[in-house]
């Protein structure tokens, strides 16, 4: 399976998702194609004026079209909920996004960000949330969302630093079952991986 994992940088360092880097190495050990997408927010993204905010967005549209172009990836995982997310939408591409619970106190900060939010949310197949605290705050944001909003598995729950062979390899097989179940939600069947 082509999988392209997808990272908007954190609000200066706020934002707290999964290992992309341990994924995309235990995703590939597990006999998949992976590439990552890292792109970063402007030190005041809260702060842009509308014309930048327009900017941003469209550097970001192009990094993401050109990355889906050049990969053709089966499925995009994106982190976190906000613009990123919110293109991977208006690509066409079946995506799942990771909820931090950074999203909706961001959101308040600027009212523009809340309509990617709430779309990129709504749509996505699946919004993986960091723990029981934020899947509960994501279902009180967007609703149940037909039960697509789940908690991720205590092995990517891990942090970093215990993030052993072992959970990694935890952490691929519950993605790929995922992904797949996304894929064939999708599309009524998944690609071999």
């Amino acid at each position: 399976m082509r999988i392209l994992l997808a990272n908007q940088r954190p609000f200066r360092g706020a934002e707290r998702g999964l290992p992309f880097a341990e994924l995309d190495s235990a995703l590939a050990a597990a006999g998949h194609q992976v590439r990552r997408l890292a792109v970063g927010s402007p030190d005041s993204e809260v702060q842009l004026s509308d014309q930048e905010l327009t900017a941003y967005r469209d550097v970001l549209r192009q990094a993401l079209d050109a990355e889906i172009d050049a990969f053709d990836p089966h499925i995009v995982h994106a982190q976190p909920i906000g613009i990123l997310a919110h293109l991977a939408l208006e690509a066409g591409v079946a995506y799942l996004l990771t909820a931090s619970g950074m999203e909706l106190p961001v959101d308040r900060l600027d009212p523009r960000l809340q309509r990617f939010t709430v779309q990129a949310a709504e749509n996505a197949s699946r919004i993986v949330a960091v723990s029981d605290a934020v899947r509960a705050a994501m279902i009180a944001a967007f609703g149940d969302l037909d039960g697509r909003i789940i908690t991720m598995a205590p092995a990517l729950a891990a942090p970093e630093l215990a993030f052993t062979a072992e959970t990694q390899a935890e952490a691929a097989l519950w993605l790929t079952q995922l992904y797949r179940q996304v894929l064939t939600d999708r599309f009524g069947f998944c690609p071999e991986g």
